[in-house]
């Protein structure tokens, strides 16, 4: 089996990855306006890694996953994590806010966050339902593939 993020496009992991939605897809890319509409710093930045990841010798197709990271919304979160079970939507989207202030400051507030959520019941066996659970869900948010995009 191939190692994940093998450059071989047909290998199963990189199959996966372009068939998976998730909040750093851009189906339709990003447009320009949208470019222009992020701050300079912001801008700045995304120059700078996509020149980086260029010389990295990257996929074209990078330039759209950063790009994407620097302007995803507060909506685009919502719509990615909307399906999830609230005690994972509600920690994931304080972790991924766009202000560091609205982050977790510390592990200790996402650990007691984590703990309020899940109590002490959360033994073993729950866990393992709860993954079972997480993994059906994930199956049905994945994005259609035409058949022929899988074998090519």
């Amino acid at each position: 089996m191939a190692e994940f993020g093998a450059s071989d496009p047909a290998s199963p992991d990189i199959t996966f990855l372009r068939a998976y939605k998730n909040l750093l897809d851009a189906p339709n890319g990003v447009s320009a306006k949208v470019r222009e509409a992020v701050s300079e710093k912001r801008r700045a930045r995304a120059n700078r890694a996509i020149k980086r990841a260029r010389l990295a010798g990257c996929e074209p197709t990078i330039e759209q996953t950063i790009w994407r990271a620097a302007t995803y919304t507060a909506e685009d979160l919502d719509a990615v994590t909307a399906n999830l079970p609230q005690c994972l939507r509600v920690p994931l989207s304080k972790l991924l806010q766009r202000n560091p202030s609205e982050r977790y400051q510390t592990a200790g507030e996402l650990e007691a966050d984590l703990r309020r959520w899940l109590g002490d019941s959360f033994r073993r066996g729950a866990a393992a339902t709860e993954l079972n659970e997480l993994k059906k869900a994930a199956g049905k948010a994945m994005v259609d593939v035409e058949p022929d995009a899988m074998t090519s």
